[in-house]
C-alpha cells in the first residue's frame, strides 16, 4: 500500500489596506467685505477665555426651536451649506449652530446690511426703543456672539445689502437652508425670495420669519410694509415646486424639483 504525502500550506497573512485619509472639511468662502477671523478651533459651546457669554437685547427666537427642530430634522449634523439672510445679534444664526449646522463640515453664511434703509419699517429711534441697541451695536454684538465658529470656519459674516449678496454669487453654489429674515418690505422679501430661490438645492428647506408680522407703530400699514404680501405671491407662482412643511408666523417650505444650476 502506498501511502501518499501530504502536503501542509503555510498559511499567508491578508495584507491590510491603510486607512483612507481623513476628508477635510471645504475652506469658508471669500466674499467681499467678508470679515475674517482666523484662529484656533474651539470645542462647540465652549465660551471661555476670549470667548465670552452671547449677549443679545432681544429674543425674537423664543418659540420657535421647537418648529426648527422638526422642520430640520433631516439636516441636523448634515455637512450642509445654509445661508441667512438678516442677522441682527446673531441669535438665530447660534441656534441653527448649534442644533442643527453640527456637523464638522457645515458652513452658516450670514448676511446682513445693518443699514436704516433696509430694516423694513424700524427707523433708528423706533429700534432703539423697542431693542434698546443702534444696529451697529447690533452688528458689533453679532460679531462677537458669532466669533468661536467663525474662528473655526463653521460660520462667515458679510456686511452687505441681501439682494447684492445674491447678485454676487455663483448659480452653481447651492444651499440646502435659506432663513429669510431681512429687510420687511414686501419688494425686497420678494427680491430675496426669487435671487435665494436660484440657490436652493433639491430637497433644501427655506423659511421666512414674520409672516403673520404687524408693526403696530407704523402709521402706514399697508400690506407693502409686509413680508405676507411677497410670500404669498411666490407661493402662489411656485406651487408645483414645493411642499409646506409649516404654515403660521413662519413659512417653511421644502424645494421637491430639481434645480437647474445643480
Amino acid at each position: 500500500m502506498v501511502k501518499r504525502r501530504v502536503v501542509k500550506k503555510k498559511a499567508t497573512r491578508s495584507r491590510r489596506l491603510p486607512p483612507p485619509p481623513p476628508v477635510e472639511p471645504p475652506p469658508p468662502p471669500r466674499y467681499p467685505s467678508l470679515i475674517d477671523l482666523s484662529g484656533p478651533e474651539v470645542p462647540p459651546d465652549t465660551w471661555a477665555g476670549e470667548y465670552p457669554p452671547p449677549e443679545f437685547t432681544t429674543d425674537w427666537v423664543e418659540g420657535r426651536g421647537h418648529a426648527w427642530t422638526h422642520w430640520l430634522a433631516s439636516l441636523t449634523n448634515q455637512p450642509v451649506s445654509a445661508l441667512e439672510l438678516g442677522t441682527f445679534e446673531g441669535r438665530s444664526a447660534l441656534w441653527f449652530l448649534r442644533n442643527v449646522l453640527t456637523h464638522p463640515a457645515s458652513l452658516l453664511t450670514c448676511v446682513d446690511a445693518w443699514s436704516y434703509d433696509y430694516t423694513g419699517g424700524f427707523g433708528q429711534e423706533q429700534l432703539s426703543a423697542d431693542s434698546g441697541t443702534t444696529l451697529e451695536d447690533a452688528r458689533q454684538r453679532c460679531l462677537r456672539n458669532l466669533r468661536p465658529y467663525m474662528r473655526r470656519g463653521r460660520c462667515a459674516v458679510v456686511t452687505m445689502n441681501t439682494q447684492e449678496f445674491l447678485r454676487t454669487r455663483r448659480p452653481e453654489q447651492m444651499f440646502k437652508l435659506i432663513y429669510v429674515d431681512a429687510s420687511h418690505y414686501a419688494s425686497c422679501v420678494l427680491e430675496d425670495t426669487i435671487a435665494a430661490w436660484w440657490h436652493l438645492a433639491q430637497g433644501g428647506i427655506m423659511i421666512w420669519d414674520d409672516y403673520e408680522w404687524v408693526l403696530d407703530h407704523r402709521q402706514d400699514k399697508h400690506e407693502l410694509g409686509r413680508p405676507k404680501l411677497a410670500i404669498d405671491a411666490f407661493l402662489s407662482v411656485f406651487e408645483e415646486q414645493y411642499e409646506v412643511l409649516g404654515m403660521g408666523y413662519q413659512v417653511c417650505i421644502r424645494r421637491t424639483t430639481k434645480n437647474p444650476f445643480e
